[in-house]
């Protein structure tokens, strides 16, 4: 997984990055761009159990805000706001392969978010 994801830099970030600070690598993970498609929100929002939710603008947290819907969802875009949603690969397969891999190869757990965030702007 990891030869396949950073190619040449898979060196670089197990020497620089890997037990020490996040990896945010350009040209890393292209392949994996279709799991995080706009349906996935409402697919994982929606779910019951209800995922672990976070609603985020320039550091700030909203606990009452909790996205359930595609509509909820597209206002709080409008709004500036970003969605973090932790652990999201345990509500969804196709996020959960890709975790599991990397855990497996790295023999450990891996930190497991995925950031919604609206354009031009960053949570």
């Amino acid at each position: 997984m990891l030869e396949r994801w950073f190619g040449e830099a898979r060196e670089r970030f197990v020497s620089d990055f890997y037990l020490r600070r996040p990896s945010a690598l350009p040209n890393t993970g292209k392949e994996l761009v279709h799991l995080a498609e706009w349906d996935i929100l409402p697919r994982i929002l929606g779910q019951s159990p209800e995922p672990d939710v976070l609603v985020v603008r320039n550091g700030r947290y909203f606990p009452e805000i909790q996205p359930r819907t595609a509509e909820q969802i597209r206002y709080l875009f409008a709004a500036r706001l970003s969605i973090v949603i932790r652990n999201a690969e345990r509500h969804d397969c196709g996020l959960r392969d890709p975790c599991d891999a990397f855990s497996r190869e790295l023999k450990a757990r891996v930190a497991r978010l995925l950031y919604a965030t609206p354009s031009p702007f960053h949570g």
